[in-house]
């Protein structure tokens, strides 16, 4: 299921939004009033679509953008504005944003809108290019040129988890608080194990190990 945020200090936004979204697509929908609260919610769990406000009260919607965009967040990005004025929406698209929507735009056309938007992420979602392999999670089946591997389920949603972002090291506790969805206890080594098993499995899977700290695929 495709995860949404939505930022707003005005509770009207937040239940027409809201509302709008739930009659289009199924997603999970997780609201914030304030802005450096979505913030935190969004480097930790990585919503797929990111709606806020321009209006916060601790911060405008258009620099939380570019803090998003300056720290590579990949998300759909779009930006409410009551203030259809047009160096706004220029700052908007110059901050990453992918739609800048107004109260202008009728139900019909916003949910329209957004059913283009998560028919889109869901295309993306199901399969993640890491150099010559296709890692297909609908199937959880990996796919070289000439064979598909097919790893049990934590193994391959962690090999999943590092091919999404090629180059970043993930901690052992990042790792198991995103599969397990639980903090990892002190010297538990299932991660560990997870890991060896993938590289058992997969040959060329590119994991390095930082010793101490975690794993990576190669860029």
């Amino acid at each position: 299921m495709i995860n949404t945020l939505i930022s707003s200090n005005r509770k009207n936004v937040l239940e027409s939004l809201s509302a709008n979204i739930e009659k289009s697509v199924n997603t999970k929908i997780t609201t914030y009033k304030f802005g450096y609260e979505s913030i935190y919610y969004i480097k930790k769990y990585n919503p797929q679509v990111i709606i806020i406000d321009i209006d916060l009260e601790d911060i405008n919607g258009i620099e939380l953008f570019q803090k998003l965009s300056d720290q590579n967040i990949q998300a759909y990005k779009i930006l409410f504005s009551t203030k259809h004025e047009q160096y706004i929406e220029l700052a908007a698209y110059d901050a990453g944003v992918d739609y800048f929507l107004t109260e202008i735009v009728s139900d019909k056309v916003f949910q329209k809108k957004i059913i283009q938007v998560y028919d889109g992420i869901l295309d993306k979602k199901n399969r993640i290019s890491y150099n010559s392999l296709i890692i297909d999670t609908s199937r959880f089946q990996v796919i070289s040129s000439d064979k598909h591997y097919e790893l049990p389920k934590k193994q391959f949603l962690i090999f999943a988890l590092l091919c999404e972002q090629p180059g970043k090291v993930f901690t052992r506790e990042e790792i198991y608080e995103k599969i397990w969805s639980s903090r990892i206890s002190k010297n538990n080594r299932t991660v560990d194990v997870h890991i060896r098993e993938i590289r058992k499995s997969l040959p060329n899977n590119n994991i390095k190990t930082f010793r101490g700290v975690g794993y990576k695929v190669e860029a």
